[in-house]
């Protein structure tokens, strides 16, 4: 009876997203890496460590767009956090990887790919809970 029991979608459904999302985006900072051909810590395991480090970077930085879009601001204050995380995410690579400007940029916009359609798709679904 107990194994009989029904699955909950509505929260396995943003847990699978996000799985799939992270595996993706780990998978394009490993070929944005070869395809700029960094020239430090491009083995998995440093590309795994790196992405995580990314991924909470934004996160940090985009989480204040929720409480700042929950009290009414305007868009410039979320536009300016945004680039504010664009900013970092890609002096990051630069300084990790020894890639340069333009080339972490090329990265970054990979990186940012993955998150937007997962935080396009969880947002709905987390006001459906």
């Amino acid at each position: 009876m107990l194994l009989q029991a029904e699955i909950p979608w509505g929260v396995i459904t943003p847990i699978l997203i996000v799985t799939i999302t992270s595996v993706v985006g780990m998978v394009l900072l490993k070929v944005g890496l070869s395809i700029v051909k960094a020239e430090k810590k491009t083995s998995m395991k440093n590309v795994l460590i790196y992405y995580l480090i990314y991924l909470g970077t934004i996160m940090f930085i985009m989480m204040q767009l929720m409480f700042i879009e929950m009290r009414g601001f305007n868009i410039i204050l979320v536009l300016g956090l945004t680039i504010l995380a664009v900013f970092i995410v890609t002096n990051m690579i630069n300084i990790f990887h020894d890639t340069g400007i333009k080339k972490a940029i090329f990265i970054t916009v990979l990186l940012i790919i993955p998150i937007t359609v997962a935080m396009s798709i969880i947002g709905p679904l987390m006001g459906e809970l």
